[in-house]
């Protein structure tokens, strides 16, 4: 008897799929077995519409963030006051709950130099201590400094009362004094006798009649462990000393203000780029439409530059016109004479904008800028075809050496 091998049978979804892989088989099908009324069911089909994925790159932003965002580039941010617990409360506080109060204090302050002043006072609360200071690190991580605009604060001081300005800050360089130690060292330092301490500086105390005792002082951490501010307290209560647990607690709050510290910064960051690119279309803008006085364009680019980079002291240099190349022959007309000397650097004209002297600018004179520094620095990248940064003139570097062995003059630091 024959045996009939009967044909393996595919499930609907391997049909499903074969059709799919293979359209014009159903075209082919259709014109050889379709029926009128199977071509007619669909036609009247109507296609699915294909469903939509999600734009992410368009999504919409947060319109409370971006408000809020707004207000602080335009200067026109209102507090909300956050009524701190009265001095009786927090002193009756468990530890935890006095923590976790000061915590929600600094949590959501964005403005550096409000949060840097909580912070303080904060400190003072939680260790018992009598006054504080903050020093946050500046420059480069060559030329690293700090820089206090808060220092001496107490539990009842203000802001107003409490903050220097950059005329009065103090300037501290790493590894100089205490606070110095401890940002070079990245360790805690508690100092039992201050006057003992060879590295304690008592001009201060001279110079406000406060006698300082005891003193901790510990460094600021990002989430990167790279110290980015010293917090110091003074005098520990009832002229005691500062003990194990207040390193610990002092230790463990200013790690939730690196973080606090950290995001402030980043967001003066965002809102100082901000302003800094608004200023450069500012200055586009009226570079095109300024075309027809050099005067007129170079107060407006000395302007903005000013505003932009927040300097002092703002000068413009125009270069001799027989230092631009010959333009006799084509084929140097875009060329330039190579200058290989200080002494072949003539400036046809040049502008100094003093803002403290209420915006006016200055045209010196050619035999002031014969004998000028400043010009007699603006020859030099001229010779050298690349911009010169000193952040400060005082201290050692290539260009001073030469520069004070030939003219024998005291250098001040420019801004």
């Amino acid at each position: 008897m024959e045996t009939v091998m009967e044909e393996p049978k595919m499930s609907g979804n391997e049909v499903e799929q074969f059709l799919l892989n293979n359209t014009d088989f159903i075209v082919e099908h259709l014109k050889k077995h379709g029926t009128p009324t199977i071509i007619k069911k669909i036609s009247d089909i109507k296609p699915s519409t294909p469903r939509k994925m999600p734009m992410f790159n368009t999504a919409p932003r947060n319109s409370i963030t971006t408000s809020m965002f707004k207000r602080y580039v335009e200067g026109n941010i209102t507090r909300i006051k956050q009524e701190r617990k009265n001095m009786t409360e927090l002193r009756k506080m468990s530890e935890d709950e006095l923590f976790t109060e000061l915590i929600k204090d600094i949590a959501t302050e964005l403005d550096v130099n409000v949060l840097c002043h909580k912070i303080l006072q904060n400190v003072n609360i939680l260790t018992k201590s009598d006054r504080s200071s903050l020093f946050l690190v500046r420059g480069s991580k060559e030329n690293r400094h700090l820089v206090s605009k808060l220092f001496d604060v107490t539990e009842t001081s203000t802001l107003q009362q409490s903050l220097h300005t950059e005329e009065t800050e103090i300037k501290v360089p790493f590894g100089r004094g205490i606070a110095g130690y401890v940002a070079q060292a990245k360790d805690t330092v508690n100092i039992t006798e201050a006057y003992q301490d060879p590295r304690f500086n008592n001009d201060i105390d001279k110079k406000t009649g406060y006698k300082t005792m005891s003193i901790l002082c510990m460094p600021i951490s990002n989430y990167e462990g790279e110290v980015i501010g010293v917090a110091q307290i003074i005098n520990k209560a009832g002229n005691g000393i500062f003990t194990v647990e207040d390193e610990r607690l002092f230790e463990k709050y200013l790690t939730f203000c690196g973080i606090g510290l950290t995001n402030a910064q980043l967001f003066e960051m965002s809102v100082m780029e901000y302003k800094r690119n608004q200023m450069l279309l500012n200055l586009a803008r009226g570079v095109f439409t300024e075309q027809t006085n050099l005067d007129k364009l170079i107060k407006k680019i000395m302007l903005d530059a000013q505003g932009l980079l927040k300097c002092e002291r703002c000068s413009v240099y125009l270069i001799d016109d027989s230092l631009e190349g010959d333009y006799t022959h084509p084929d140097h007309e875009h060329e330039e004479k190579k200058i290989t000397s200080t002494q072949d650097v003539v400036f046809s004209k040049a502008f100094d904008l003093y803002p403290r002297d209420g915006g006016n600018f200055h045209v010196p004179s050619a035999a002031l800028l014969k004998t000028s520094r400043n010009a007699e620095i603006a020859r030099h990248v001229v010779v050298a075809a690349v911009p010169l940064n000193i952040a400060d003139i005082t201290q050692e570097n290539d260009y001073c050496k030469r520069r004070c062995k030939l003219r024998n003059y005291y250098s001040s630091i420019i801004r």
